[in-house]
């Protein structure tokens, strides 16, 4: 995942639409159809803004499968581990998806491009216990 800018500048380019040796970047889309039991609002087909995690700590870390951090870390937020499937297009990186997401204005047409998914554990490779299979995941970033 990339944060992209509201405001992109340019460099040298060669116009065209799908062009041969090129990759591709969309923008991020949740398609979660039936969200109540995970989030206070309905984010079926929102298109995602980018967010920075600012504090005035020099260490921020995204841990998966926690609802806390550890020790003396500071909870920024707390949310789901959220991704793309391999039968998508786009980026299978995992993000932590914050509990309380804000949406781009406009942004609920479904484009279906690098959609995001609650993840699930998978036993197997991923040790059940303690893990659970099918089970989704939260996550939180912390920082020190």
């Amino acid at each position: 995942m990339l944060c992209l800018p509201a405001d992109p500048q340019w460099d040298e380019i060669e116009e065209g639409f799908y062009e041969s040796y090129r990759a591709y970047i969309y923008g991020s889309e949740i398609d979660l159809p039936t969200s109540d039991n995970f989030f206070p609002n309905n984010v079926y087909q929102q298109d995602m803004p980018c967010a920075v995690c600012r504090t005035p700590r020099s260490t921020a870390v995204m841990i998966p499968a926690r609802t806390s951090c550890y020790g003396d870390w500071t909870l920024e937020y707390h949310g789901y581990l959220m991704a793309g499937k391999d039968n998508r297009s786009g980026s299978y990186n995992h993000i932590c998806m914050d509990s309380s997401p804000e949406f781009l204005e406009g942004g609920d047409s479904s484009n279906n491009q690098n959609i995001l998914y609650l993840v699930e554990a998978q036993c197997g490779s991923l040790k059940c216990p303690p893990y659970h299979e099918g089970r989704e995941l939260a996550c939180v970033v912390c920082s020190k």
